[in-house]
């Protein structure tokens, strides 16, 4: 049973309803471009700190200041627990996330691990589908999937943080994005991805300042769009409260 009240009264809730969804879509729309925006300041203060230092540097290629380690073509056998899996689609732009969580089993580990082993701090970019986002390893013990490239740093040339910040500065992704080919899902070889140079500070100390500079931008990024976030959640269950108020039938 539903209970229906009269066409005047639907005509008169519905509106209501309309001129409130309406007011919590503005605010909805309003968040999230200044997520957006927030993301577009933390992307200039990122690239001026990389690009405009004015620091002594030298030009090197990431063939030289990395080792590369690549599972590309090798596709482990998956299990329902036992060893994490990192796959591309964990990576994100500045970070890895938990989401989707697959395994593959400890004897298929063995087997799978040849090519060598993530370090914490190693930097991995995406091969393809998307093309270059890039991402720090926190935890060593996860196994290495497809569509990836760990990036082992030398680490007497170059600090992993400042590699990563760098990898995320507009003039490299466009550097990578060049480089990549392929009609449909565009995607770069590592003997190409090996050639892009990058402009390094030639002391490690000022490599390190420039990453504390840029982490603590980033940290403040972080909590802005945490509090945006919440904000979309709050909104959302605004608009069903609402809607349970509304439709409540008159007591009796």
């Amino acid at each position: 049973l539903i209970p229906l009240p009269p066409l005047a009264e639907q005509q008169r809730i519905v509106a209501k309803l309309d001129a409130a969804f309406a007011e919590i879509d503005k605010a909805a729309a309003l968040a999230k471009a200044t997520a957006a925006e927030v993301r577009l300041l933390f992307q200039i203060a990122l690239d001026k700190e990389i690009n405009d230092n004015n620091l002594p540097s030298h030009s090197l290629n990431l063939e030289r200041i990395c080792k590369f380690i690549d599972y590309r073509g090798k596709t482990p056998k998956k299990a329902t627990s036992g060893v994490r899996l990192l796959t591309a689609k964990n990576v994100r732009m500045g970070y890895v996330k938990l989401e989707p969580e697959e395994f593959i089993s400890k004897d298929e580990y063995q087997r799978h691990m040849v090519r060598g082993y993530p370090k914490v701090g190693d930097v991995v970019i995406t091969t393809e589908a998307p093309l270059g986002l890039v991402a720090q390893i926190s935890d060593s013990s996860v196994a290495l999937g497809q569509r990836l490239i760990t990036l082992q740093a030398n680490e007497t040339l170059i600090d992993n943080t400042f590699l990563k910040y760098t990898l995320m500065s507009k003039s490299i992704q466009s550097k990578i994005d060049n480089a990549g080919t392929g009609a449909t899902v565009k995607g770069i070889k590592a003997s190409l991805l090996k050639k892009i140079y990058l402009n390094v500070p030639t002391t490690l100390v000022a490599q390190n300042n420039i990453v504390e500079k840029v982490a603590r931008i980033e940290e403040c990024v972080k909590i802005l769009i945490e509090n945006i976030k919440n904000k979309l959640l709050l909104l959302n269950s605004l608009k069903s409260a609402i809607l349970t108020q509304a439709l409540q039938p008159p007591k009796q």
